[in-house]
C-alpha cells in the first residue's frame, strides 16, 4: 500500500486563503495567537511526485518570464 506523503504550510494572514486553496492547498486548522489580534492558518496538500514537481517548476518558470516581458 502506498502512502501519501504531505506538505505543510503554516500562514499568519487570511489573505491568502483563496489563493492557497487554488493552489491545492487544504485549511485543516485555525490557531488564535495569543495576543488576541491574529490567528495562525495550517495547511495540507499531498507532496507532489518527482514528475510533478518538475512539471510545477517548469510551469513557474514559464509564468515568471511572461511577467517579465
Amino acid at each position: 500500500m502506498k502512502r501519501t506523503k504531505w506538505e505543510y504550510l503554516v500562514s499568519h494572514t487570511e489573505d491568502e486563503l483563496t489563493r492557497l486553496g487554488q493552489e491545492g492547498w487544504e485549511l485543516v486548522s485555525v490557531v488564535p495567537v495569543p495576543d488576541g489580534k491574529a490567528n495562525r492558518f495550517y495547511y495540507k496538500r499531498p507532496a507532489p511526485t518527482v514528475s510533478e514537481s518538475i512539471t510545477l517548476e517548469q510551469r513557474s518558470r514559464v509564468l515568471k518570464e511572461g511577467q517579465e516581458v
